[in-house]
């Protein structure tokens, strides 16, 4: 898989243990051969993807990645509208599937690092997912955000 001007091999041993992985390149790479190399991951469990990734990758990830727990597609408020028609056109039935929107990833976890106490964006995507599995959430509604879900209801109308 190309990362940047490299090309990284994700069947190489060194891979088989990672448990959380973010790709946040293009998806002008070739999304089959994205989705076979994720699957791939024996103890993939979490992954996060850019907004710029076409549902049909999504969908096959979350039928293909057999130990995947968390699926999340983040998104910049600048592309509101078109993630807001990808998911109406491309309703996604899978509880572990998360829409959240983001500013800045590394300040998150630095955060979450640093006190103990701040939850990072991964830690906040599993407890929606928890919160749907119990049923204290529709389980078709996978934006994590409530401002962003209702937007998402208001633009429906």
């Amino acid at each position: 898989m190309p990362v940047g001007r490299l090309h990284v091999d994700l069947t190489h041993q060194a891979f088989a243990s990672v448990t959380h992985f973010e790709v946040f390149d293009s998806a002008e790479v070739d999304g089959s051969k994205l989705v076979e190399n994720l699957a791939g991951l024996p103890s993939l469990t979490h992954l996060c993807l850019n907004d710029n990734t076409p549902s049909w990758i999504v969908h096959s990830l979350l039928s293909e990645c057999s130990e995947l727990q968390l699926l999340i597609v983040s998104w910049t408020g600048s592309r509101e509208l078109g993630l807001y028609r990808w998911a109406k056109e491309n309703p996604v039935q899978d509880e572990r599937l998360v829409i959240l929107q983001y500013w800045d990833f590394w300040s998150d976890l630095e955060a979450a690092a640093d006190d103990g106490h701040s939850l990072d964006y991964w830690s906040r995507a599993e407890g929606f997912v928890a919160r749907k599995r119990s049923g204290d959430v529709e389980k078709d509604r996978y934006w994590l955000d409530d401002d962003s879900y209702s937007s998402y209801l208001q633009w429906l109308e």
